[in-house]
């Protein structure tokens, strides 16, 4: 059975391997980053505390706004494609059960002192069947 530390582990080496460019943290961002980037971190909880309490991981996208403001819909679109597609595609670590799946999707708004726009895909995950 998979740690929290351990589901974030594999959700970051997918996401880092998914084609999208862009840099991948764990856990937090670097303090000042001005690149776009993602940052895979967990909530902490358990979503359900029934059937193998799957741990939630966050994937957090931030891109940048365009200069008015808007987001920049078909660029988020494009790298969250990406980001799915290798979700759905997940390898864990052979002989360990893993099943993930999103089970969120939204745009969360922008942090206008930064400049970004957040994305969230939120991703439940059980390694026990």
């Amino acid at each position: 059975m998979a740690d929290l530390f351990d589901i974030v582990d594999i959700v970051f080496k997918t996401v880092d391997g998914a084609g999208t460019g862009l840099p991948v943290y764990k856990h937090r961002a670097e303090t000042g980053i001005k690149a776009e980037h993602i940052v895979i971190n967990t909530t902490g909880v358990t979503a359900k505390p029934y059937v193998n309490k799957a741990p939630v991981v966050n994937v957090n996208l931030f891109t940048h706004t365009h200069p008015n403001g808007m987001i920049n819909a078909s660029h988020v679109r494009a790298i969250a494609g990406r980001i799915r597609a290798a979700i759905h595609t997940i390898l864990a670590p052979h002989g360990m059960y893993f099943n993930a799946r999103v089970a969120f999707e939204a745009d969360l708004g922008t942090e206008e002192a930064e400049g970004f726009d957040l994305y969230n895909i939120r991703v439940e995950v059980i390694t026990e069947k």
